[in-house]
């Protein structure tokens, strides 16, 4: 006869969901094990001597004997230690208000502008019963551990947060919620990015009759969609403000997504070899970006989370819309607006151009380049908070305000010093690009820290170079070196004056001296006295400006000299110190007077290079620089 023991009964919490049921058989072999009940649920298999519970309930193990059918069974009871908040209108049955550690039951109809102090609501699970309807108006939140149900209505207006916590609940969500989305004023004819927030959600939720497109990454092109097209979760769409023509005029646009909502680990697929993939967020709340690319960028190729490149590019309208008529002068342009920059702004760990902070809005989408092999990059619950904050959810379509939630100086002991330039004219033309010392960055092109230029301005284009690589974001080493050179280029389609500027700096940039150079008049400009303005033709000008942070004309001959080809030798605290601004080291010789060879370094793969203790100081060297394009730089130096 066999001999059946079960654990003690136990209990489900909010944060334990599941009940582990352990058993324990007698020593005889040749016996079946089957876990039932008739009250509660199970998940995974039952035919084994431990099975997990999901529910309240009475669980009953049963152990037989196969070749005589004799069977013992023990029962078990699981319960529920989760206290119930129930709204009755106009106050919650437990005092004190929600917690996390409640299950919340709306009763009747809430309102969270008047019917609660702070606008947050937290809950473990969250009903809504039927006929009733709650609301959370714009920049409210409900913050959920587990499932939510909602059987009556459950609203969130324009930058509302439903924010869940539990990637892997035991019960998932039921029914649907409405989450309403409104963008900036735009013009007709403008595109917005967009995701669904949703399960279910067709394009016409966003705007009827209207032009819609989802975007191939493998061929690099856009396909046309309809109104009826069904959102795929996570998957970026760009619809038209309104109308299929040349429609004049502007307009608001509020998408109402209804559906049940996304929640949970969410895998995207991403195509490699560079190409760019437009994903979207798929919650109804804001996810933090830094913590997006933190979970799929490896800076080492082939690294367990090798799947982005490391940069997200978001598109923005910097500029209000403005008729070309308006503009003084009639320097507007050609066409009947003036030159509106709409433009991708990236966005990087080292932070992003033209405000955007690192928020990802609810129902925004945007692009993001594969790596070499692409994958599965994955969303998580826990992008929608920052530590136990919400984050802000109001930065749809236009940058948000920097002031509120830009990651500065040091964030978890990252330290960053970063500077914001602006290519502006007085008609309009924008572009930002930013150049940040930060911690984990490097001279050298950095994945994760550095955004290739996307250049999708009409007008203007504007970035620092490194060796090849043309970026409006550029990560550096820390600290900040006096000598640092940044060779920055732009193009434009635009003969006329246009100005360079500071944007805003902060940590130790916010204190130094910014410098540029401009080689074609042989002119170095203090930005940090004001904007240096220029006159150009059409075309790209990749070997104009230079920035630094001492002026060239206050150091020494054999401290500083950048060369034509754009090599910088110094040497300085017995350091000989080579910077190639626009191409990678092959070999550095240096030699005393006589002829002697006293170094030699093979195979450097890298811009800069530093070499110390090669003899006494206070002598004179020639220092010889090979290129990776076989470019010889010669020069004579005092060590």
């Amino acid at each position: 006869m066999p001999i059946v023991a079960v654990n003690s009964p136990l209990e489900i919490t909010c944060t334990n969901t599941t009940v582990a049921l352990s058993g324990t058989g007698s020593a005889i072999s040749d016996v079946i094990y089957a876990w039932s009940t008739l009250d509660g649920t199970f998940s995974g298999a039952t035919d084994a001597i431990n099975a997990t519970a999901t529910s309240v309930g009475t669980y009953t193990l049963t152990v037989t004997k196969t070749d005589t059918g004799c069977s013992d069974s023990k029962t078990v009871t699981v319960t529920k230690n989760i206290p119930t908040n129930r709204w009755s209108g106009g106050s919650w049955s437990i005092s004190g208000g929600p917690s996390l550690e409640q299950d919340l039951v709306f009763e009747e109809n809430f309102d969270s502008k008047t019917d609660d102090a702070d606008g947050v609501v937290e809950g473990c699970s969250c009903l809504v019963n039927s006929t009733k309807a709650v609301l959370f108006n714009p920049g409210h939140s409900l913050i959920i551990r587990n499932n939510v149900t909602v059987n009556g209505t459950l609203t969130f207006e324009n930058n509302a947060s439903l924010v869940q916590i539990n990637d892997t609940p035991s019960i998932v969500n039921s029914g649907k919620i409405i989450y309403n989305r409104t963008t900036p004023k735009i013009l007709k004819t403008d595109y917005v990015y967009w995701s669904s927030p949703v399960n279910g959600a067709a394009l016409k939720a966003i705007q009827t009759a209207t032009l819609y497109y989802s975007f191939n990454a493998s061929g690099n092109s856009w396909l046309n969609a309809n109104a009826n097209t069904i959102m795929d979760i996570s998957k970026g769409y760009i619809v038209r403000g309104a109308g299929t023509w040349f429609d004049a005029g502007d307009v608001v646009v509020t998408a109402s997504f209804k559906g049940e909502p996304h929640n949970g680990v969410i895998p995207v697929t991403i195509v490699g070899a560079g190409k760019n993939n437009l994903i979207g967020n798929p919650y109804p709340s804001a996810i933090d970006g830094y913590a997006f690319l933190a979970a799929n960028t490896d800076v080492v190729p082939g690294g367990a989370t090798d799947i982005l490149e490391g940069a997200l590019y978001f598109w923005t309208h910097k500029s209000a819309i403005q008729l070309a008529s308006g503009i003084k002068n009639g320097t507007a342009g050609s066409g009947a607006y003036a030159y509106t920059s709409d433009d991708y702004s990236p966005f990087t760990k080292v932070g992003g151009t033209n405000s955007v902070t690192g928020n990802i809005a609810a129902g925004q989408s945007f692009f993001a380049r594969g790596s070499t092999t692409g994958g599965q990059a994955k969303f998580f619950n826990s992008m929608r908070l920052d530590g136990d904050k919400i984050l802000d959810n109001s930065s749809f379509l236009k940058p948000g305000s920097a002031s509120k939630t830009q990651k500065t100086t040091t964030t978890n002991k990252i330290e960053k010093s970063r500077i914001w330039l602006n290519l502006t004219n007085t008609q309009g033309a924008f572009k930002q690009m930013l150049l940040g010392y930060m911690t984990g960055a490097t001279n050298n092109y950095d994945r994760g820290y550095d955004a290739l230029s996307f250049n999708g301005n009409s007008f203007i284009n504007f970035y620092s170079i490194n060796n090849t690589s043309l970026l409006t974001i550029q990560g550096r080493a820390l600290p900040i070196q006096e000598t640092d050179l940044v060779p920055l280029g732009y193009s434009s389609t635009i003969v006329g004056d246009f100005s360079i500027s500071i944007d805003k700096t902060d940590g130790a940039l916010s204190t130094m001296a910014v410098f540029l150079e401009d080689k074609l008049t042989n002119t170095t400009h203090n930005l940090k006295k004001g904007a240096y303005t220029f006159t150009t033709e059409k075309g790209t000008f990749n070997d104009r400006f230079v920035l630094s942070y001492v002026d060239k004309a206050t150091l020494a001959t054999d401290d500083f000299e950048i060369l034509e080809n754009g090599v910088v030798i110094t040497s300085k605290n017995k350091e000989i110190n080579i910077n190639a601004l626009t191409n990678y080291i092959d070999k550095v010789f240096v030699y005393d007077v006589t002829g002697k060879q006293i170094f030699l370094k093979s195979k450097i793969d890298k811009n800069e290079l530093t070499i110390s203790n090669i003899g006494n100081t206070d002598q004179v060297l020639i220092v010889k620089v090979l290129l990776q394009d076989n470019t010889i730089i010669t020069k004579k130096i005092i060590f």
